[in-house]
């Protein structure tokens, strides 16, 4: 249950009082607004110390919590008054959590800029205006009250959900729907109502576009004269599974439909009905189904369970996320019997229900430090360390953010909210970004120069991380073994390697000399570089990545064959030039120099161009 408390109590009680009495709330925020303002230097302090604490000045502070607190508003109003769910409830309470975390760093809830209160008062009177002439008008934009609130319901984790469990019999399972929940009123059996959930108290009337869904029943066998149902509305689907495909945002898919303005041109046979609520109906779970079917609900019948334990429970949701199902599903939902009569019920507070998601597929974390990555073919991708999060069982703490070209169009920096899943093999992947920091400073890893295949055969500063991966490259194909990045970078430290080959000409007292490396690890490194050298000619081909497919690199013997043969002529023009232009740089041509004075087999000093 999303509850974001300075919008909704404003809202609830701006609706409730008369227009004199907004008036009143009108200066009253004003006033608070010139305090804030007046008396910044008496409130402002410096940010507390604090993990949660971002290492901000109290503007910073200041200008992202304002941020922050819109999209929120934003969001609520999404959510409450257009059935339309922005993002998942997950991330907008982790966000709503961060909003308090921030407001509680500066010691105060918010501090107010001059430009900002300006527009914050024409805000605030605009919208207070309008609500006021509302008041008077008594129509609320069509909306109207619920005879029964909706009174929501609690999400608990695996842990609470025992505890809760423990304490209690008489419970029932239902799935809990993906869709947009509504009431139901029917008088001496005729449909007369059907109500969005909207706030809780009040939502919008859809009566008419009942009439456009055949699974709405809009004549139950019923002699009551006032009777009041609680339902979801649902998008149907043929053999779902939620853990395979999630889902499928079928609930805005269900709220756009309803939210559409006009008249629908025609029945909607797709939209189902699943009644998960009597208020003040039969007290026990089994009459009240049974009733239910009587009255045509039937799709309750077939989804509600009894519960014996919690292994039952947990099977029963393995079930409805592992299995085909005709609706999407986000959970559970748990429900104690009796339920307390409906007069009892408070918006926000449901003690006899609660609901137990699935296993999160996505985690909301914030992105800790940006690095650049340098390949062995100059490939530049963006890396994100992230704040750990366990998704899956697997803790992610880094993530691919694919091509530096990418990341500057994905627009991700240091602090910013994102999305992670696991993609396939269980790869950190990144969904989305949910939250951008108001000001956005680009890191100083930017590139001081053009990499691409023919680039960083020999060692500099600047070439440093693609220089490293021609090394890692060249030791996996030749074999060697035990000859990690820190050996080679110790190495490169001590001035021992220049180029990809210069190894060859190192002895196992030269590598002795390299105070970063021990005794035994120097064998190490030297017999494996002896070993090397003897390895077959197409694997120096493969660790030089010579620009050929390996069908080809097959049938080369000799370093001459890349420049003439017959093999050459079967070439394609594009695998032509890129041979030629890699034969023709610099480095190569010393390369091949170095391994045909090494001895190396397939090298000739008249291979050499």
């Amino acid at each position: 249950m999303r509850i974001n408390i300075g919008f909704l109590l404003s809202w609830l009680m701006i609706k409730r009082l008369h227009p004199q009495s907004v008036f009143l709330i009108a200066v009253s925020g004003l006033s608070l607004i010139l305090y804030l303002l007046f008396h910044t230097d008496s409130l402002a302090e410096s940010p507390k110390e604090d993990k949660n604490c971002p290492n901000w000045s109290v503007e910073k502070f200041n200008t992202e919590i304002i941020h922050l607190n819109q999209q929120l508003s934003e969001w609520d109003h999404a959510y409450y008054q257009q059935g339309h769910g922005v993002v998942d409830d997950e991330v907008y309470d982790q966000l709503a959590l961060t909003l308090g975390q921030w407001q509680n760093c500066i010691h105060k809830p918010l501090q107010l800029t001059g430009d900002y209160l300006s527009h914050a008062t024409n805000n605030i009177m605009g919208k207070l205006e309008d609500r006021t002439q509302t008041v008077t008008k008594n129509d609320f934009r069509h909306k109207v009250s619920h005879p029964v609130i909706h009174s929501g319901l609690k999400k608990l984790s695996t842990e609470q959900i025992k505890g809760w469990l423990a304490s209690r019999e008489q419970v029932w399972l239902q799935p809990k729907i993906d869709g947009v929940a509504v009431t139901l009123v029917y008088e001496y059996g005729e449909l007369t109502g059907l109500i969005s959930r909207g706030d809780g108290v009040k939502g919008e009337n859809w009566r008419y576009k009942a009439d456009f869904i055949p699974a709405i029943p809009k004549r139950i066998p019923s002699a009551s004269a006032f009777l009041v149902l609680q339902g979801e509305l649902f998008w149907r689907l043929e053999q779902h599974i939620q853990q395979d495909t999630g889902g499928l945002n079928m609930r805005s898919k269900m709220a756009g439909w309803m939210m559409r303005k006009g008249n629908p041109t025609a029945t909607e046979e797709n939209i189902g009905l699943f009644i998960w609520g009597w208020p003040d109906g039969p007290e026990d779970m089994p009459t009240q189904l049974k009733k239910l079917a009587e009255l045509g609900f039937t799709l309750s019948t077939q989804h509600t369970h009894s519960l014996d334990n919690y292994i039952h429970a947990e099977n029963l949701r393995s079930h409805y996320y592992q299995q085909p199902m005709p609706f999407a599903t986000d959970g559970v939902v748990l429900k104690q019997y009796p339920i307390p009569v409906s007069q009892a019920w408070q918006v926000g507070n449901n003690s006899w229900s609660v609901g137990w998601k699935y296993p999160l597929r996505l985690q909301l974390t914030e992105i800790k430090s940006l690095r650049l990555s340098i390949g062995r073919t100059g490939r530049l991708t963006i890396i994100a360390h992230v704040y750990p999060v366990i998704i899956d069982g697997k803790k992610v703490q880094r993530v691919n953010l694919g091509t530096y070209r990418h990341w500057l169009n994905q627009d991700v920096l240091v602090g910013d909210k994102v999305q992670i899943s696991l993609a396939g093999h269980g790869i950190p992947k990144l969904e989305q970004v949910v939250w951008r920091l108001q000001k956005r400073i680009l890191p100083g890893f930017l590139p001081v120069q053009h990499y691409d295949t023919s680039t960083c055969f020999t060692y500099s500063v600047d070439c440093h991380q693609q220089f490293m991966a021609r090394l890692i490259w060249l030791g996996k194909h030749l074999g060697m073994k035990g000859i990690n990045i820190r050996a080679w970078e110790s190495l490169i430290d001590a001035g021992k390697l220049r180029t990809l080959t210069d190894w060859l000409l190192l002895h196992r007292q030269d590598i002795n000399q390299v105070t970063s490396i021990g005794l035994a690890k120097a064998e190490i490194i030297s017999t494996q570089f002896e070993q090397a050298k003897q390895k077959a000619f197409y694997f120096w081909l493969k660790g030089l990545s010579v620009p050929l497919p390996n069908t080809k690199l097959q049938q080369i013997t000799s370093w001459h064959q890349l420049s003439h043969g017959a093999l050459i002529s079967r070439l394609s023009v594009k695998q032509k030039t890129q041979l030629n232009k890699f034969l023709a740089i610099p480095e190569i041509i010393q390369i091949a120099e170095q391994l045909q004075n090494s001895n190396i087999e397939g090298f000739s000093l008249r291979d050499v161009r």
